[in-house]
């Protein structure tokens, strides 16, 4: 199968030539700027080499490839510019990791020496695999088998080295799953059949890590996205508060409002952890406010006030979806969704084999 190659620019006719004159070699692929040249890394991703103009209007160059360095790290990064000063060079090498560094105009045999160069890079790169021991959960003292991650491809290899099954990235993602046992602490399940078929390990924290970093991860925006939107939840919820009619809740409602606020404007995983025993706080205070403060007579039940107790079951169940937002296979599910609602999840061929 032919490397990827993506070129982005904000040049239409830039972009029409570069095909052109490079679709015989290359599998070519444009994007007219940054955020288009993002969007395309996360559909049809991912590409070999990404060359990008330094100037582009909105999102720089040397940003662009940072941002590509952020979703696909393999992937070798090249910049195209006009200018040939060092701070512009030295920017963009900091920034993004750049392999190579283009002037304009830049002549036919210079750019095709650099693909190549960058594509025998990228080849390098996606074959050192990370090797990763994990024990089975049964039986108990079977010895270890091996996850092997390649660039693409996640390989199970048992205890005597053959493989059992092998998947692109993005199965591993759809059949993988995490959970916490009692005794044995985070353990790793692979479903092939879910409920029939499937092999459970015990992970270390450190193996724990490698996978986690190798598995896809939703893009900053998106995570950018998923905590404002938890921030506007906590602050309506604040909103709520301050219309209740009695006791302190006009307080709790401004610190969930300031707390909403907080999250949509820096939307950092770490206002998770502020919002959960916040929200906690408030909802256990609504409901304590709620109760009757007598015992109830034998003839029927005290009205409880309705607001509270509504207001405090809603802060229980955003709760719920902030710390689901925080869970491994939440992580999973989403990446999962974001992947198949822009291509089809399986490759043409997939390399899925059962031993």
């Amino acid at each position: 199968m032919k490397e990827k190659i993506l070129f982005v620019d904000d040049d239409p006719e830039i972009l029409e030539c570069y095909k052109r004159t490079l679709q015989k070699t290359f599998e070519i692929d444009t994007a007219n700027g940054g955020e288009e040249g993002l969007k395309l890394i996360a559909e049809r991703g991912p590409y070999a080499v990404v060359v990008a103009d330094m100037e582009m209007p909105g999102m720089s160059g040397s940003a662009f490839l940072a941002r590509v360095r952020e979703q696909t790290p393999e992937t070798v990064r090249m910049m195209l510019t006009g200018h040939t000063d060092i701070q512009t060079a030295t920017t963009a090498v900091n920034q993004g990791h750049i392999f190579r560094f283009l002037t304009k105009p830049c002549p036919l045999d210079v750019i095709l020496a650099a693909l190549q160069a960058g594509i025998n890079e990228y080849r390098q790169t996606i074959t050192k695999r990370d090797v990763i021991m994990v024990q089975p959960l049964h039986p108990r003292g079977a010895a270890s088998w091996t996850l092997s991650l390649g660039a693409d491809t996640l390989t199970l290899l048992n205890a005597a080295g053959s493989p059992v099954i092998e998947m692109f990235r993005e199965e591993a993602a759809r059949y993988m799953r995490f959970d916490y046992a009692l005794f044995h602490g985070m353990t790793i399940t692979i479903s092939i059949i879910p409920g029939l078929k499937g092999y459970s390990f015990i992970c270390a924290k450190e193996p724990l890590a490698t996978l986690l970093g190798w598995l896809p991860h939703k893009a900053p925006e998106v995570i950018r996205k998923e905590i404002r939107f938890s921030g506007i939840g906590v602050g309506l919820l604040g909103v709520l508060q301050l219309f209740l009619p009695q006791g302190p809740f006009w307080g709790w409602g401004v610190l969930l409002l300031l707390i909403g606020v907080l999250g949509v404007a820096v939307p950092k995983r770490r206002v998770y952890f502020l919002n959960i025993p916040a929200m906690l706080l408030v909802g256990l205070a609504d409901f304590v406010a709620a109760s009757p403060a007598e015992a109830p007579p034998l003839t029927g039940w005290p009205a409880a006030p309705l607001g509270p107790v509504v207001v405090g079951g809603m802060l229980f169940l955003w709760v719920a979806h902030q710390i689901a937002l925080t869970s491994l296979n939440q992580h999973l599910r989403t990446v999962r969704a974001l992947r198949d609602k822009s291509v089809a999840f399986l490759p043409e061929h997939s390399p899925i084999v059962n031993g």
